[in-house]
């Protein structure tokens, strides 16, 4: 695998990874305060320092906002009235963007600042802008679990992927200020899937908002969660998923 040096937009942060032969290596992360010149000079500068030729630059986002069409309806010309189908008229900020993931048969159409459109575009960087939640997708798909529950909690924001039988039965996100909250979304989805006891849980954390130590207390006193065989994935182990499979 080439070397590459993958630029990974949260919400209010930026990480710079290296990736080469399987592992990611956080470089640096800038915090995302606005989008005036002096913060895109700044993080160009941050790219220039931690580039190095002739290694690949790619980007990853993670979306706030998204739905996902299934391929066999999916056309490229209506992917603004997709978007719109769910969410309020876009920012004019924004743009909207579409990756197909092909083993599930669908495509996410989501929402990306434009800026970031325009920084891609300015260090050249390679390919398409791909998603976290895709990587996540592929990653639920290719699990031999055939009933399994993917989490992904990025600052205030959880997505929730859900394979039952083998089949994707759920992708949604929502909103989380605590555990509690994560308790409660995790499970009015088994409750309402009716989830086999025998399902896994796979939650990756990336907030300060959650305390983990109490999320496994807490769901080992609710016997629909305490039945959940539950994966606590470390930061390093995510992003090794994420930027190198």
């Amino acid at each position: 695998m080439s070397q590459l040096l993958n630029l990974v937009f949260h919400s209010s942060k930026i990480s710079l990874f290296r990736s080469y032969d399987g592992n990611a290596k956080l470089l640096d992360e800038i915090k995302i305060e606005s989008t005036a010149s002096f913060f895109l000079e700044n993080l160009k500068e941050l790219i220039r320092k931690n580039h190095q030729h002739p290694e690949l630059i790619r980007i990853y986002f993670s979306p706030e906002k998204y739905t996902l069409i299934p391929s066999s309806v999916f056309l490229p010309s209506k992917v603004k009235d997709y978007f719109q189908l769910n969410f309020e008229a876009k920012n004019s900020e924004n743009a909207i963007l579409s990756e197909s993931i092909l083993s599930i048969g669908a495509v996410i159409v989501y929402s990306i600042p434009s800026w970031i459109l325009d920084l891609k575009s300015e260090i050249n960087a390679f390919g398409d802008v791909k998603t976290i939640l895709g990587r996540n997708l592929i990653f639920q798909n290719e699990n031999k679990s055939l009933n399994l529950i993917t989490c992904s909690i990025e600052n205030d924001k959880m997505d929730v992927l859900v394979k039952s039988s083998g089949k994707l039965l759920l992708a949604n996100q929502y909103e989380v200020q605590n555990e509690d909250d994560v308790i409660y979304f995790l499970l009015s989805v088994v409750q309402k899937l009716n989830l086999p006891s025998s399902s896994s849980l796979r939650l990756f954390c990336n907030s300060t908002k959650v305390n983990l130590e109490r999320f496994t207390i807490l769901s080992s006193s609710i016997q629909e969660l305490s039945d959940l065989s539950i994966e606590l994935i470390d930061s390093n182990t995510y992003f090794n998923l994420v930027l190198c499979a």
